[in-house]
């Protein structure tokens, strides 16, 4: 996965006299989509012709996009998935799909297999090759799997959305269901948009919603602030709202109240500890993570190949009661210490060593005193499993186990996993994602 640079929908507008119905024929169109130099639209045709468009109406697809604006910016819960999963061919299990993949634009027009999710400041964008949907004569070239900035991508959708509106008025085509949507999201207030998004991170519409479902999202406004809001609406059951914020409520006390003394290994307080922090210009939030973890185990004076001891920096409590889909809760106890509550249940202990590191990682990033372990890729969430990982794991450290070793096998990951107390996948993603990247970087240097 790479920066995906601009992301572009052109559109070079056609005749189409023997298209029926006056949406589609006025916005007849060869259509490109482009991230950069990269072509989503690019097509094999029946007679082995290649193109760089789709032939097509685009009415369709600004209405979908009209009538999916709020999880399209807003919904992150798909980000907790695996790309894999994010085709096309997985809408029946995924109902999602239908409104973060373009092919739910539907009406029978030749779509590339391509999804959008928001992951915070960027949008997540992938796409796969294949054939077109049944009865459709094209075969979508391209695959990819990109990263933009996400006021880019909506810049972009807006200026799409406006174009078919004023084609479409320019043929004195003014009363369609995709003018009404856009008009109606143009003159969305504040507090109605706040309402929109809020609906749209659990992935419900705003506009659908039971009576129960609003009265919670407006006591969630009242009694969280917003960042904790967005954590909890990013991973709390829609359907149990109320048990969520239940629990929440109950786990503040728990913390606050904690008593355990603080760290008996760790030779710094916590506020020196959370003075430690990295400013790290221009950078990814995984490039963050990973160098304050080195930094805070530097500061410590643990070395790489050591297993940190985490009960000492992050005291983990259980806190019995239905969570309704709440992973954790870190906040600072009354002994000025970070506390993490989690919610009963099996959770193997390298789980509960993971979640502590990022508890840790996620009170280091931000001014925060309390937060929700939600599971999407938000741009924090992203810095806090890059400092768990390295933190617990480091690559360095990991680098010098493997060498030891007559190969890289799983069997050598899972005994790197054993020494520092973590899991089998933690190693292997270190070592994808910074030992082998490491040694390409020392080679091409």
């Amino acid at each position: 996965m790479t920066d995906a640079g601009k992301f572009s929908i052109e559109v070079d507008w056609e005749s189409a006299p023997g298209v029926a119905t006056p949406e589609f024929r006025t916005t007849w169109a060869h259509l490109s989509l482009r991230f950069g130099s990269d072509i989503v639209t690019a097509v094999e045709d029946s007679k082995g012709s290649y193109w760089r468009s789709v032939h097509t109406s685009v009415y369709p697809l600004a209405e979908w996009i009209a009538f999916n604006w709020w999880p399209l910016r807003s919904r992150l819960r798909p980000s907790a998935l695996p790309v894999a999963i994010w085709r096309w061919s997985n809408v029946t299990h995924h109902d999602w799909l239908r409104r973060h993949n373009v092919r739910g634009a539907g009406a029978g027009m030749p779509w590339p297999d391509l999804t959008f999710v928001p992951e915070g400041s960027v949008t997540h964008a992938a796409w796969r090759a294949g054939p077109g949907l049944a009865g459709q004569t094209v075969t979508f070239l391209s695959s990819g799997d990109r990263y933009l900035r996400a006021t880019q991508f909506t810049e972009e959708l807006t200026h799409f959305v406006d174009l078919v509106i004023d084609r479409l008025q320019s043929a004195k085509i003014y009363d369609t269901p995709l003018a009404k949507e856009w008009e109606a999201l143009r003159q969305t207030d504040a507090e109605e948009a706040a309402f929109a998004e809020a609906a749209a991170r659990l992935g419900l519409n705003p506009y659908a919603m039971d009576e129960q479902a609003q009265e919670d999202i407006i006591r969630l406004s009242e009694e969280l602030d917003q960042p904790l809001t967005d954590e909890f609406l990013d991973s709390a059951d829609p359907d149990h709202l109320g048990v969520a914020l239940n629990w929440l409520e109950q786990a503040r006390v728990r913390a606050t109240s904690f008593s355990q003394v603080g760290p008996t290994r760790a030779t710094l307080g916590w506020r020196d500890i959370q003075s430690y922090r990295l400013e790290i210009a221009d950078s990814m939030p995984w490039e963050r993570g990973y160098a304050m973890a080195r930094g805070l185990r530097d500061r410590l004076g643990i070395e790489s190949t050591v297993r940190l001891a985490m009960d000492d920096l992050v005291p983990a409590t259980r806190l019995t009661g239905r969570a309704a889909g709440l992973e954790g809760y870190i906040q600072m106890s009354s002994a000025d210490w970070p506390v993490l509550v989690l919610p009963t249940g099996k959770r193997q202990a390298t789980a509960v060593r993971f979640a502590q590191a990022r508890s840790l990682g996620l009170m280091l990033a931000s001014d925060r005193d309390e937060h929700l372990l939600d599971p999407v890729s938000s741009d924090l969430s992203k810095e806090s499993r890059a400092f768990a990982a390295e933190l617990l794991a480091p690559a360095a450290g990991i680098a010098r186990y493997l060498s030891r070793l007559p190969a890289v096998t799983e069997a050598a990951f899972d005994a790197v996993a054993a020494r520092y107390h973590t899991s089998t996948y933690v190693i292997r993603h270190q070592y994808e994602n910074q030992v082998t990247a490491s040694a390409q970087d020392s080679w091409l240097g």
